[in-house]
């Protein structure tokens, strides 16, 4: 049996509070490297990234004695991101990832103020051939 090894990052984008925007990262847990946090500066603003060589698995609070379960979920870093990325601006986590060739992963999350939304590279990719082929019951294999 195979591993899972993926890979994680996000664009660059703007946050209306920074403080809060680097204790989320730092409380972030992956399963395997931590985030890194990248900062660039354009025209005066300050722009944000982050990445890893693994995958967001959940959110940590501060006091580790903490358990709440809720908390290591994904959605709860999504959640924290939505409230300090700017109103104007979106977070786009990037993940792919492997386990040998038995299959491969690729999705998005896209993460505004107001919303979050997954975009997955496989079932976006089986809905457009199924159109182009006009056939909606088309389903090949694609793991093994």
């Amino acid at each position: 049996m195979a591993n899972y090894i993926s890979f994680t990052r996000s664009n660059y984008f703007r946050v209306t509070d920074p403080e809060a925007f680097k204790k989320i990262i730092n409380c972030v847990i992956t399963d395997g490297d931590s985030l890194e946090l990248w900062e660039r500066t354009e025209n005066g603003t300050t722009y944000y990234g982050f990445g890893a060589y693994s995958s967001i698995c959940g959110l940590r609070h501060e006091a580790e004695d903490v358990d709440d379960d809720d908390e290591f979920e994904a959605d709860a870093v999504y959640e924290a991101l939505s409230e300090v990325v700017a109103p104007d601006d979106a977070i786009i986590i990037t993940e792919i990832g492997y386990e040998k060739l038995r299959y491969l992963t690729a999705y998005a999350v896209v993460i505004t103020r107001t919303e979050v939304e997954f975009v997955e590279l496989r079932s976006d990719a089986l809905e457009t051939a199924q159109r182009m082929l006009r056939n909606p019951e088309y389903n090949p294999c694609m793991d093994y």
